[in-house]
């Protein structure tokens, strides 16, 4: 059964059905020169010969590996043995073993374990200096979900504290019915407890990206939800005729980041089993507000950012030289997102039959490409008349910020050279509420704000972020100036890209693309416009790679996407500007009406047809760009 939605992907298939049936079915593919799909592959494989080993030894498979987060928590709390310690013992005295072996089954003729993998992987067991050890990572995550416990645990001792309290005063009517919002709060509390520690350990390791997780390669966002009896289904009050009694339910959903950034963003409605939850708090942990979010200082003239230090040296940007750098108003509070909250009433939570459109907030974010200016490249520069280079980046930083939704009014700030209004997300200081400009915040109940307890307003404005590492591809590309709006030859462009990936690498999912603009760091205001095109894989495939060691690959890929879309047979016939046998083979629904086989075909062509040679420069920023301005 397919299902055709509003989506211009949909609308093109839905009136060439006999297209969306034929063809074949890629397979899903493991990249094995991935560090981070390797590291997680290498972490099950000790896993595995740990267990076998134990159960040779008679130990029985629940005493292994206990079947609920529970027993692996108290574990790590009480230092008293057990999972995941029994484990990080043996992998301690193993290590040498188990990277021989797990090395040895990719045989002698496989070229995919190579020196820099072999020692990014014995590290990985060992631990470095900046290198996070497999002990180092599962700890970490286990204390992550006992920081999201001991949350709840000093709600409930609030909540206690308050019930307590409201018992030894004079008993009426609205005592009576504050009790019973305590007695419901400490049951929700309670829910949200057993359901982290009745989680099963090994879904819980694949979430946290410690075991592999072909869902979520990033690592994802938690969203947990709480619905509470509507009023009038009160759960000591009168039992409405035909419905049964409600009681307060707590349950949770998990998104991948690269989604959950905009999807679980508060104020946003996520919809899942016919409710519709309103996301309308941010959980810090049980340490609160000021250890979960960062003071970040972001550069105004180009795409650098980095925690605040009160002792760093604050003069200039360390990438592009910026003094503006040094003002205050360019440091933002920011969080990275992980786990944040929906509370409301089954009533208010019920989609209706009728709705035909799902609710959606919008959200002004900005993907930023930020590279160490010590990073070591493999560039490559075309000699001839079009100013068209390259270069290769094994180590970039891919960040994304939402910077609240989006509005055309409010507190501006310059990023990366574009002033935006950036209003951000209004949250209490005290329990993550969010502000809601209809309804305001909706406090926890145990919060001091709520309980009008608190000596200030007790709020904060922050930004959302998500970032991780991965090996990029930075293009420079002529004829682009911008990176903003309906960019049709950038897009057009980012498409013939894809095409030529595609042809040279089959499924080439894992892949992605950003356009990033930089300044030229000559004084000149001048800025460049770069493609980048990344891994979502943390730490990268190694495909980008091959295109960086030897520049004649990356000719082909140019000369195959040319041929490929000016040969496209369906649109010579059909007259079609592209179509899914070339230039919309790639997933970019939002750019899907800029796409053009003509301008693709435009920007490729004094490039493949250009009669210079590549030669190897420091970086692709060494390109003048007196050419890019004429376009």
């Amino acid at each position: 059964l397919a299902v055709a939605n509003s989506r211009p992907h949909d609308h093109y298939y839905y009136n060439r059905a006999q297209e969306m049936v034929s063809g074949h079915v890629r397979p899903p593919h493991v990249f094995l020169q991935a560090s981070a799909v390797l590291e997680r592959q290498l972490t099950a494989f000790a896993m595995d010969r740990w267990v076998n080993t134990s159960l040779r030894q008679g130990m029985q498979s629940k005493d292994i590996i206990p079947r609920k987060l529970q027993h692996s928590l108290d574990a790590v709390n009480t230092r008293s043995g057990g999972f995941p310690l029994t484990f990080l013992k043996y992998v301690h005295a193993h290590t040498a073993e188990l990277l021989h072996a797990f090395t040895t089954m990719f045989g002698a003729t496989d070229s995919s374990i190579d020196e820099s993998l072999q020692t990014a992987l014995t590290l990985f067991l060992e631990g470095g200096e900046q290198d996070p050890s497999l002990s180092a990572r599962i700890m970490d995550s286990f204390k992550a979900a006992d920081s999201v416990i001991e949350g709840f645990e000093k709600q409930r001792k609030e909540l206690e504290a308050m019930k307590a309290d409201l018992k030894t005063q004079p008993k009426d009517t609205a005592t009576d019915e504050r009790i019973r919002e305590c007695e419901t709060e400490i049951k929700i509390v309670d829910q949200n407890i057993k359901r982290i520690e009745k989680m099963n350990v090994f879904n819980y390791l694949s979430n946290e990206g410690i075991l592999p997780n072909y869902a979520f390669p990033e690592g994802g966002v938690t969203l947990h939800t709480v619905l509470k009896p509507s009023p009038e289904h009160e759960e000591d009050g009168a039992k409405p005729i035909g419905h049964k009694r409600q009681k307060a339910k707590t349950g949770s959903y998990e998104r991948p980041a690269m989604a959950a950034i905009t999807e679980l963003a508060p104020g946003n409605t996520f919809y899942a089993q016919g409710h519709q939850f309103k996301i309308n708090r941010v959980l810090f942990g049980n340490e609160g507000m000021e250890s979960a979010v960062t003071t970040w200082r972001l550069c105004p003239n180009c795409s650098h950012a980095e925690p605040k230090m009160n002792d760093q040296n604050v003069a200039n940007c360390p990438v592009c030289g910026d003094a503006r750098w040094a003002e205050n108003d360019q440091c933002r509070p920011m969080l990275r997102i992980s786990n944040v909250v929906s509370e409301q009433t089954y009533k208010d939570s019920l989609v209706s039959e009728g709705e035909d459109a799902r609710s959606k907030s919008m959200f002004q974010t900005d993907v930023y490409v930020d590279i160490d200016a010590m990073q070591d490249r493999l560039a490559w520069k075309l000699n001839g008349s079009t100013d068209f280079g390259y270069e290769y980046v094994a180590h970039g930083t891919l960040r994304e910020i939402n910077f609240g939704e989006a509005a055309n009014q409010g507190a501006k700030m310059m990023v990366n050279g574009e002033v935006e209004a950036r209003q951000g997300f209004i949250v209490c200081s005290s329990c993550g509420a969010v502000k809601d400009g209809k309804q305001g915040m909706k406090h926890a109940f145990t919060c001091p704000n709520r309980r009008g307890l608190a000596k200030t307003d007790g709020t904060e404005c922050l930004f959302l972020y998500r970032e991780f590492e991965t090996e990029m591809l930075r293009l420079l590309v002529p004829g682009i100036s911008n990176t903003r709006d309906n960019n049709a030859t950038a897009a057009s462009f980012c498409a013939a890209i894809m095409l030529g990936l595609r042809n040279k690498f089959g499924n080439i999912d894992h892949l992605n693309a950003v356009l990033s603009n930089e300044p030229v760091q000559d004084g000149s205001g001048i800025r460049k416009t770069y493609l980048v095109i990344f891994d979502q894989m943390p730490g990268g495939t190694g495909y980008l790679k091959q295109l960086a060691s030897d520049s004649e690959e990356m000719k082909q890929i140019l000369m195959d996407a040319y041929v490929s879309i000016d040969e496209c047979e369906y649109c010579r016939t059909n007259d079609q500007d592209g179509c899914y046998h070339c230039l919309l083979g790639w997933r970019q629904e939002r750019s899907f009406d800029d796409i053009s086989r003509k301008l693709a075909l435009e920007m490729l062509g004094p490039i493949v047809n250009d009669s210079g040679d590549f030669e190897s420069v420091g970086t692709v920023a060494e390109i003048p760009v007196n050419h890019l301005l004429d376009s």
